[in-house]
């Protein structure tokens, strides 16, 4: 793990440590292939008694997905909002805007498109920010990383430096 991860999971574990667990979080995911898109389905399901849950963190590589939607139980929702962050690691962020927070059996779907293709390495946490209770925090959760593949960008260097290789060797020696 690099440095920013061992921060971030040192702060996810002291928030964890905390007394008092505010919820039970559970996640579904869902992705489909989409015209060189990954369409990303969530629900974040919250259970059990105990605080309100305003946001929730979801680990992610790619923190400018396109097209979010949020709803909440399947309605829209005007009340919650999104961004993303990469400190001290990469997450987006579903957040409460006027005090309508999920409780026991509430769900906040989340729907968005991303470049990056799926990889279930990363985390997913709910916080009620009046209290500073967190819920459990769900590993192994689906979710665009740049580790399933390499960016476009990168093939296209990779196969530059390997053809530059190929024309030194066939070339021979350079005489001075």
């Amino acid at each position: 793990m690099k440095p920013k991860q061992w921060m971030f999971a040192a702060i996810l574990a002291a928030l964890s440590a905390l007394p008092g667990v505010s919820a039970t979080l559970s996640v579904s995911a869902n992705v489909t292939p989409n015209a060189g898109l990954f369409n990303y389905a969530y629900q974040f399901t919250i259970a059990d008694s105990g605080s309100n849950v305003d946001n929730i963190f979801l680990g992610s590589d790619d923190i400018s997905p396109l097209n979010v939607v949020l709803k909440i139980n399947g309605q829209p929702t005007s009340t919650w909002s999104w961004l993303g962050n990469d400190t001290p690691q990469n997450y987006l962020q579903f957040f409460d805007l006027v005090g309508s927070a999920l409780g026991n059996g509430d769900i906040l779907n989340v729907t968005f498109s991303s470049a990056l293709a799926p990889l279930a390495s990363n985390f997913a946490v709910g916080l009620d920010s009046t209290t500073g209770e967190t819920t459990n925090t769900a590993n192994a959760v689906l979710a665009p990383s740049a580790a399933a593949a390499p960016e476009p960008d990168s093939l296209l260097l990779l196969g530059g430096a390997l053809m530059l290789i190929s024309v030194v060797r066939r070339q021979g020696p350079i005489a001075y």
